[in-house]
């Protein structure tokens, strides 16, 4: 399959100015260096030239440059189905020309012989935790009881692992950009950061076979972390997995 970059018109062009990637590219030729991992972050990034060109700039010289892009989901004058912000230009020209990276002809590229080096996309919204309503009363002990119920499952029911899993490597201290990676275990999903340092597993119901995998892994982690409700309110189990773990010097927390 072959895609065509097609230049925008500017009869057609719903933002005021579009920067030429090339020019970007030039830039990067002159101010970056292709075996350092540099950042280039934008903000109000547009439809994503930066992005476009550090990628089309990489794939030329094999470099390694990284970028960040960050844009308001500001609405376009004539949405479409899958584009209807300015944010949403960008993300699909990123996905398009991420696939590009190889330096060929800029112009047509052949998708099917080409790496597709990815990208992440991340979007600000809530916690992906239900906070404590203080305004409902709880006077009495029937209506204490029915709050507390309504929280036994503390995370919101409409979230992925994958939006769970990324507020929690922000509140434990890690970047955006750590390396994520699927893992097996006991037939479960868990995810390994930077290489086993923490094992994360956000199953909504968690074996103990999966746990005690997960602490047999090598390396050895060095933090095992799951959510609360997976035990189903099985409080000795729990005690048990915790011990179990603590005991091979693996930190074990449930969120």
């Amino acid at each position: 399959m072959l895609l065509e970059f097609v230049p925008f018109q500017e009869t057609e062009n719903v933002l005021n100015s579009v920067k030429p990637p090339r020019l970007i590219q030039r830039m990067l030729q002159l101010s970056t260096n292709p075996m350092k991992k540099q950042l280039c972050s934008i903000f109000f990034s547009g439809s994503a030239p930066t992005a476009h060109a550090v990628v089309l700039q990489n794939g030329a010289d094999a470099g390694n440059r990284r970028y960040i892009c960050v844009q308001f989901p500001e609405a376009l004058p004539r949405p479409e189905a899958s584009l209807r912000t300015i944010a949403d230009i960008g993300t699909a020209r990123i996905r398009g020309v991420s696939k590009a990276a190889n330096g060929g002809d800029q112009d047509r590229l052949d998708l099917d012989t080409l790496p597709d080096v990815g990208f992440r996309y991340h979007r600000l919204s809530t916690s992906n935790v239900k906070t404590w309503n203080s305004d409902r009363p709880t006077e009495g002990s029937n209506l204490l009881a029915e709050q507390l119920t309504l929280y036994v499952d503390h995370v919101l029911p409409d979230r992925s692992q994958e939006d769970i899993l990324f507020e929690i490597l922000l509140k434990a201290g890690y970047p955006l950009t750590a390396d994520i990676r699927q893992v097996a275990l006991a037939g479960q999903t868990a995810f390994s950061i930077s290489a086993g340092n923490p094992i994360v597993c956000l199953e909504s119901r968690i074996a103990a076979e999966t746990l005690r995998a997960a602490a047999e892994l090598e390396p050895k982690p060095v933090q095992v972390i799951c959510l609360d409700h997976a035990f189903e309110g099985n409080d000795q189990l729990k005690t048990n997995i915790v011990l179990e773990i603590e005991a091979s010097d693996i930190r074990f927390r449930t969120v």
